[in-house]
């Protein structure tokens, strides 16, 4: 079962600017928003020639048009923004959206690499991934 988390212990983590968590949650049902906690393993062998993906999955009761706004937020401010548009597919009776290889932005792979390789100490990545947090917003296209 889901842990019910009150808006008010994360929205200082967001910004509060036009589409931003606040104003979804106020516009928006109840039942729309989920908090995901990631964990990541940093303890990885670094190649020459890898990729950052990734992946984006979203079901609909019917066929929409989507827009994907992929926003990375620091310390309560916004550092980057992606925006994604796809249609949904039929699979086995769903209307799936997905994205399975989206590369990530050029921010998101520094930040990782900095996080692995700059950092003096787990507490300080500990610390700055406190405060890192990423709004995904998918809706239908307004046509």
């Amino acid at each position: 079962m889901p842990e019910k988390v009150k808006i008010d212990v994360i929205i200082d983590k967001f910004p509060n600017l036009d589409r931003g968590l606040k104003d979804l949650y106020d516009k928006g049902p109840d039942n729309a928003f989920y908090l995901i906690k990631v964990w990541a393993n940093m303890n990885y062998q670094e190649t020459d020639n890898q990729t950052y993906n990734h992946f984006v999955l979203f079901e609909s009761q019917e066929s929409i048009e989507v827009e994907v706004t992929t926003k990375a937020c620091s310390f309560g401010k916004s550092v980057a923004e992606k925006v994604e548009d796809g249609k949904t597919s039929c699979e086995t009776g769903k209307h799936i959206y997905k994205s399975t290889d989206t590369k990530m932005c050029d921010f998101m792979v520094g930040f990782i690499k900095k996080l692995k390789n700059e950092l003096p100490s787990r507490e300080m990545m500990n610390h700055v991934l406190e405060n890192f947090t990423v709004l995904q917003v998918g809706c239908a296209k307004s046509l």
